[in-house]
């Protein structure tokens, strides 16, 4: 599958309140064929966004 990964520089609601309540750093489903990858830094949360197909 081609993939492509970009920082969310402005996330909508939905990947916020996923990257909050979420511990797993890991590669997880937000919504179809969205994935988020969520790590807590000193300054909030560093969001990479892969979107498949």
């Amino acid at each position: 599958m081609d993939y492509q990964l970009f920082r969310a520089e402005r996330p909508t609601k939905l990947v916020a309140k996923y990257a909050f309540e979420t511990a797993d750093p890991e590669l997880d489903w937000l919504t179809r064929h969205v994935f988020v990858a969520g790590t807590r830094q000193p300054t909030g949360v560093r969001l990479v966004v892969s979107r498949v197909g």
